[in-house]
């Protein structure tokens, strides 16, 4: 071992170290010096892998384009759609050893499945060491539920459209507020609880549309009563048929509204320490008077109720040592079981030792390669326009189509192979050599990449929310968070850090 992997890596590993850690450094390591070379003969394994659990949801939310009406529903309300645990252990013990976060469906509610379901997933991280991110409407988070979860969960993201029950329960058809906050609650709680042990990064997702956005400001108050320290809000998205009764939620016609509420909303988020994450203003293209929906919002309510409405607490009615009660027995729960976990195998041991060791040889061969150029790489990396999803994200479905994103396009299967390994690595080449042939141009533009997010209702910005593409900075949308995002350097930097030893 030279003198990089000595400083890449502690010859000793602490005892509580969950397993493979050393493997995933190794492949981020591959990741980021491909990235910066764009050498794609360097094999690298994705490290985020989407694992569609199931397309199903308990919810019929009006605007979404997976459950918002009874055509759409049934193509993906549909139990034989949900992966089989015997394909999701196969692709698991080839993808999870090297990945660092799994996230789970996209598509559906991942919480709609059963404890034992999800106690398998969990058990597939747990045994490679990867941590979990789920996305949920929390409709459905039970406290067993969160047993299971919490020990495993590097982020959760609770799916709020509104910050009081009337707004909410009208957005977010087949939910009832209380319930969910009681919910998120008795988690944020068991977390807190829990803070000496395990570290779950929290947030509120907030589609923002006509019939919520008065509530933008509150939202920020719920987030505090619910110790969550970040939101992020999105614009809804009206543009497909079975949308054509909601375009008057769109936010075209909401601009004025929006700026007033944002400045509010960021107001309280800076006195409260919440980070939050949105569009910027309309400012001096805001529509004043604003146009007039071409038809009804989803919900309507008039100027009196927002001024006589209870404060966030105070409508909610939660008795805190009842919630707190609640979420010390989760904690009970997730230690009693902890104490009672096996040790691991000799067998797995020596399979990550064994596996860690063979690509430490394609690390240490990828560094002889381009090391005297390494320098040159970094200085360049300032300038590079890069898709973070390159060489880094795999999204699986049930059948074994995988995409770079939930809304890409199917770009092979992973069942085409019968090791699954081969057939990732292929992924992730033909995903990059397709979308780099088009995109490393100063115009940063392709086909593929506007068919990933369908295009806002307005047709404006047809591109992906997470590219740092020229075109989308020069559009302003999501300005905030892309000014200072440059995914190449960030990548570069750890590497960098990594090399010198610091």
């Amino acid at each position: 071992m030279n003198i990089f992997f000595k400083s890449l890596f502690a010859d000793k590993v602490a005892a509580d170290t969950p397993p493979y850690q050393r493997l995933k450094r190794v492949n981020a390591a591959l990741v980021a010096i491909r990235k910066l070379t764009r050498d794609l003969t360097i094999p690298v394994m994705p490290k985020t892998v989407v694992l569609t659990n199931t397309q199903m949801c308990n919810l019929k939310c009006p605007y979404c384009g997976s459950h918002g009406s009874p055509e759409v529903k049934a193509l993906y309300h549909d139990k034989s759609k949900n992966m089989e645990l015997a394909f999701m252990e196969k692709l698991a013990g080839e993808a999870l050893p090297h990945a660092e976060n799994v996230w789970l469906s996209l598509i559906g509610e991942p919480l709609m499945t059963t404890v034992e379901n999800l106690e398998a997933y969990v058990h597939q991280c747990r045994k490679f060491g990867a941590r979990m991110t789920v996305s949920t409407n929390a409709g459905l988070l039970s406290e067993d539920k969160m047993v299971f979860l919490l020990p495993v969960l590097a982020e959760i993201h609770f799916s709020l459209d509104g910050a009081s029950a009337p707004i909410f329960d009208a957005c977010r058809l087949g939910a009832q507020f209380g319930k969910v906050i009681r919910n998120i609650k008795i988690m944020t709680e068991a977390i807190r609880l829990l803070s000496d042990d395990i570290r779950v990064d929290s947030r509120i997702v907030f589609t923002l549309c006509g019939s919520n956005v008065r509530d933008f400001p509150r939202m920020v108050e719920l987030s505090r009563f619910l110790g969550i320290k970040r939101i992020q809000v999105n614009f809804v998205h009206i543009n497909m048929e079975h949308q054509n009764a909601l375009r008057g939620d769109s936010m075209t016609f909401h601009q004025s509204t929006y700026d007033r509420m944002r400045e509010q909303a960021l107001s309280l988020a800076e006195g409260y320490g919440i980070v939050v994450v949105c569009p910027p203003p309309f400012g001096e293209t805001a529509t004043s008077p604003e146009i007039p929906p071409p038809g009804p919002l989803m919900v309507e309510l008039p100027d009196s109720y927002f001024q006589t409405r209870p404060d966030v607490e105070t409508e909610l009615g939660f008795d805190p040592d009842e919630i707190h009660a609640r979420a010390s027995q989760v904690v009970t729960a997730i230690r009693q079981r902890r104490r009672a976990e096996k040790a691991r195998s000799a067998a797995d041991i020596r399979h990550e030792k064994a596996l860690t060791r063979q690509w430490e040889k394609v690390l240490e061969q990828a560094f002889a390669k381009h090391k005297d150029g390494m320098e040159q790489f970094f200085t360049q990396a300032s300038s590079m326009q890069e898709c973070w999803y390159l060489d880094s994200y795999l999204d699986v479905r049930n059948d074994g189509d995988f995409r770079l994103c939930c809304n890409g396009p199917t770009m092979g299967d992973v069942t085409a192979s019968p090791h699954f390994r081969e057939r990732i690595a292929v992924a992730a080449d033909v995903a990059a050599v397709t979308l780099r042939r088009q995109t490393v141009t100063d115009a940063f533009q392709s086909s593929l990449c506007t068919s990933f997010v369908r295009s806002f209702d307005e047709g404006t910005n047809p591109s992906c929310t997470h590219c740092s593409a020229r075109t989308l900075r020069e559009s302003g949308y999501f300005r905030e968070t892309l000014e200072s995002s440059d995914m190449i350097r960030f990548e570069g930097t750890q590497l960098r850090l990594a090399l010198s030893g610091e």
